[in-house]
């Protein structure tokens, strides 16, 4: 979901009893549900001399309404265009830089329970450097899908997500589709993130009294050519918990749990092992009735209090690896006891200004955190991260604010910090792709940005005229700056920059973070 729907969500939410809004994404019936409140953001005047001049077809499918509908009493069906067509330059290579995005998202109802999406688009592009240099690295490009060669240096990539809803009563929903989730209050999430590609899934919404709880089952697959057989990426699975419990009007506790199945042990090939369906949340417990080598289980806590209505406080915590020898010999910086921590602040109404938004959060991670035997059951998917983007061993502070004033739009955002970048073959937790079994300095010396810290500076801007709510389609222009630099030379580390701006027209259905981090 891109974070400008987001906004607008978490403005709807926190003036709601009894929400949950760690939970992403958000059923698509409250979606539908609250879609005139939604567009009430974008409201423009109706009597402006712009308005009265332009036909009331055009001002109707460009500016209102949905291109293609139909509805009915127990249907409905919506079909809207995708676009983003993007140009820019790169100022610090003085090379032009381009975006063709072309697709279509249709959306329906059958029935009051069934609810449907589909979404695809197809892109050719090249961006700065900075972001050609990340997606060779990974494969993918905008963290929606692998990517193929187009036009010698550019890229091109087909996106498709799509689910299936089924609301099942009062107290159950069940979905099932090619997407992504996220599960926090913030920015970003410690716990599972939807910046990565899209996968499969199916999931188990249960809402009872002041508990939201979710079972989600997922299809994923490790990149690693090594691993490959026939031809094929092989396949890992992973089983995810997430029971969200608003406490009180102000204060909402939730439990994580995950584990990533794989076949990382003594050459076996695994399938998705039917012990996992379990719907009751720890499974530490049933991974050591199984055996501990089936497969990376994590587990997380978060917490969240409303300081008065608009203002909310949040932090997560995830563990992995767990050892009271690690505890023992923390500041001696012990390999063990993976864990990251987030703390963080948003207001949705800032000084009393209506739909000013702003964010402020501080996420970091341990060594080795997200990583474990072998691709095959560590916490990516074809190749991305599936939590925080800058994968593991990193700090990182990030402002952001967002304003809207009638049909225009303003986004600012701040992020810098440092990860921890190798100086040698010497594993020493900075790539989650390598297995913490192979160390690089013994079981001490391992601290947050060792051995060599990658000091990273990021900027954003973006200003935009909505032209089409219901697709959130806009004219848009941004601007973006990164700086690195490095705690000690090495001929292997290359600081990248970058100074790009950007102008054209883009339906915000789905956004891409532009603030990751390279591992070498």
């Amino acid at each position: 979901m891109n974070q400008e729907t987001k906004v607008m969500l978490y403005r709807l939410l926190d003036t709601l009893e009894n929400q949950h809004s760690s939970i992403w994404p958000q059923r698509r019936s409250f979606v539908t549900n609250n879609k005139s409140e939604l567009h009430q953001f974008y409201n423009s005047n109706p009597n402006s001399p712009l308005q009265q001049k332009t036909a009331n077809w055009i001002d109707r499918k460009l500016l209102r309404e949905d291109l293609i509908f139909v509805e009915g009493v127990d249907y409905s069906f919506y079909i809207n265009p995708v676009l983003n067509l993007m140009i820019g330059r790169d100022k610090y290579t003085s090379r032009s830089t381009y975006l063709n995005s072309r697709g279509v998202v249709v959306d329906g109802r059958i029935g009051k329970d069934i609810t449907f999406q589909t979404t695809f688009i197809e892109s050719q592009g090249y961006m700065s450097e900075f972001f050609n240099e990340y997606y060779r690295s990974k494969g993918s490009a905008l963290g929606w899908t692998l990517h193929r060669g187009y036009s010698r240096t550019g890229f091109d990539f087909p996106f498709s997500v799509g689910q299936v809803a089924y609301n099942a009563g009062r107290y159950f929903n069940f979905s099932a589709g090619h997407g992504n989730h996220f599960f926090g209050e913030g920015y970003r999430s410690l716990f599972l993130d939807d910046h990565t590609i899209p996968y499969g899934f199916f999931r188990i919404e249960t809402d009872v009294w002041k508990f939201r709880y979710i079972n989600l089952f997922t299809v994923m697959s490790d990149i690693t050519r090594a691993n490959m057989t026939s031809g094929r990426y092989l396949p890992k699975y992973g089983a995810i918990h997430y029971l969200s419990w608003n406490i009180s009007k102000r204060f909402n506790l939730s439990l994580f749990e995950s584990m990533i199945i794989g076949s990382d042990t003594m050459g076996i090939q695994r399938g998705f092992d039917i012990n996992y369906l379990n719907p009751i949340i720890l499974y530490r417990a049933l991974e050591a009735n199984r055996g501990f080598n089936m497969g990376n289980a994590m587990i997380g806590v978060a917490a969240s209090y409303a300081v008065k209505k608009r203002l909310k406080v949040y932090t997560q915590v995830a563990f992995d690896d767990f050892s009271f020898e690690g505890i023992r010999n923390l500041r001696a910086g012990h390999f063990l006891n993976f864990f990251a921590w987030q703390v963080g602040v948003r207001n949705t109404e800032t000084f009393g200004v209506k739909n000013l938004f702003w964010l402020a959060e501080l996420n970091q991670a341990r060594p080795f955190m997200y990583s474990h035997r072998s691709t095959i059951s560590n916490y990516e998917h074809l190749g991305l991260p599936l939590a925080h983007p800058w994968e593991t061993n990193f700090q990182e502070f990030i402002f952001m604010t967002h304003y809207t004033y009638h049909r225009w739009e303003v986004q600012a955002k701040v992020n810098f910090g440092f990860r921890g970048t190798d100086t040698s073959d010497a594993n020493w937790g900075n790539d989650i792709r390598r297995s913490y079994e192979d160390l690089g300095n013994g079981l001490l010396g391992y601290f947050v940005g060792s051995p060599a810290r990658r000091n990273i500076y990021q900027a954003s801007i973006r200003v935009g005229f909505i032209l089409q709510p219901i697709v959130n389609m806009r004219l848009e222009a941004s601007y973006f700056f990164r700086g690195e630099n490095f705690s000690q030379e090495h001929p292997s580390f290359n600081a990248y920059q970058s100074n790009w701006f950007t102008v054209g027209i883009r339906t915000a259905l789905f956004g891409w973070k532009d603030d990751f981090a390279l591992i070498r």
